[in-house]
């Protein structure tokens, strides 16, 4: 089928008429980074390097450039990055992995034109002097941060700067404490993963209120015992909740009734879940599509399936 390239060409057309390169950067020019054409765009990844001046130099040659993927990787570097290291730069996608990084403003400033995806992943650390401090991404979409330490969000941390995000990951960060509007401006939210942290307390006026978009939380493997009564209050696409490994006793009525119907997936699996007179209600409503999860009392309904309760 001959349309793909055909598009492909005229959009090399395209860049060509207002004067953007099309191919990567002479290698010698570039290294030690690296650069290929992709069928998306040009993938630029630098790694195992300890010198700022590597970095600074591919940036610099990259700015003529329209750049889809940057990949950082095992990048140790001691010294706090310049502050106009992003300036003039466009791209789409950046992964940070395995990397030791230090700004000495708010991280990844000057790539709030362009930056669409950005992933901190597991093993890496990123520090504004001496905590991480986000710039403003106002066209960010997809936010991961993972393994980071961030122990404490902050209602300043993301609010103000990444209004637009639609997916945010937090997973393996040891967050312990939340501000009471952590992430209430992010108005676009429609999925959020807080797992594997040491959260104890979730309130509703964490969340954005209306919550149009949000259909996925996951708050598993934390220390959360309950939910507060009005915790899916204006919640309306709300069909996914994951709160497997928490200390979860009970499903409360007044929490769960108004949205148990309209979820499909619910996850409860290694909670302390008592399955007698306090889940009846369930009986009234229609079971969501998939509810997983173990009973932890009374004694005749240990290790049965959640479910049972509409058996009994």
């Amino acid at each position: 089928m001959a349309t793909f390239p055909v598009i492909l060409s005229f959009l090399s057309l395209l860049a060509i008429g207002f004067g953007l390169p099309t191919g990567c950067p002479y290698t010698d020019d570039l290294s030690p980074c690296s650069c290929k054409r992709l069928p998306f765009g040009l993938q630029v990844v630098c790694a195992n390097f300890n010198s700022s001046h590597h970095l600074i130099k591919a940036f610099r040659i990259l700015k003529d450039y329209q750049v889809h993927t940057v990949l950082l990787h095992a990048l140790h570097i001691p010294e706090f990055l310049p502050s106009d290291l992003f300036d003039g730069l466009k791209i789409k996608e950046m992964r940070v992995e395995k990397s030791n990084l230090r700004f000495s403003q708010p991280a990844f400033k000057g790539l709030d034109a362009s930056l669409y995806v950005l992933n901190v992943a597991e093993q890496s650390h990123i520090k504004s002097r001496d905590r991480f401090s986000l710039a403003k991404l106002t066209r960010l979409h997809e936010l991961y941060v993972q393994s980071n330490n961030v122990e404490k969000v902050e209602d300043t941390w993301l609010n103000e700067k990444v209004p637009n995000v639609e997916k945010l990951v937090l997973d393996s960060n040891d967050i312990s404490d939340m501000e009471e509007h952590a992430f209430a401006n992010l108005a676009s939210l429609k999925v959020i993963s807080l797992a594997d942290n040491r959260i104890k307390r979730i309130s509703r006026s964490m969340f954005p209120k209306p919550a149009t978009h949000l259909m996925r939380i996951d708050l598993s493997y934390n220390e959360i015992s309950s939910l507060p009564g009005n915790f899916f209050e204006d919640m309306p696409s709300l069909t996914e909740i994951i709160l497997s490994g928490n200390e979860l006793k009970t499903i409360e009525q007044k929490t769960w009734e108004p949205v148990w119907e309209r979820l499909t997936k619910i996850l409860l699996f290694d909670n302390q879940i008592e399955c007698g007179e306090n889940l009846t209600w369930m009986k009234r409503t229609r079971r969501p599509q998939i509810i997983e999860g173990n009973c932890a009392a009374p004694k005749n309904m240990i290790g049965h399936p959640i479910t049972d309760v509409y058996k009994t």
